[in-house]
């Protein structure tokens, strides 16, 4: 007597081709800044892109300082994972 089971799989094909395409859509874009590279790379894309001003977000400014705080303190920082949240009061 032999038992069989069966079960569902893990990842059903069209789930594969969703994940297919895209890693196939990230191999396309630059690593930098995220656009696609057939839109950015080449002589058609020389002199056609323009970078704003840069922005200032006060979140990644909260989890920087509070980084270097741990940074300073010489304290083991495996595994702790820095975040930001909007203050209750408004922050002043």
């Amino acid at each position: 007597m032999r038992a069989v089971t069966e079960s569902e799989p893990e990842w059903l094909e069209e789930d594969l081709d969703w994940a297919l395409a895209q890693y196939l859509e990230e191999l396309g874009r630059c690593p930098t800044c995220g656009l696609p590279r057939d839109e950015t790379v080449g002589p058609h894309a020389e002199g056609r892109w323009e970078s704003p001003p840069p922005a200032h977000c006060h979140a990644c400014s909260a989890i920087a300082a509070r980084r270097k705080e741990w940074d300073d303190s010489g304290w083991d920082q495996s595994g702790l994972l820095f975040f930001a949240r909007k203050r209750e009061t408004g922050g002043e």
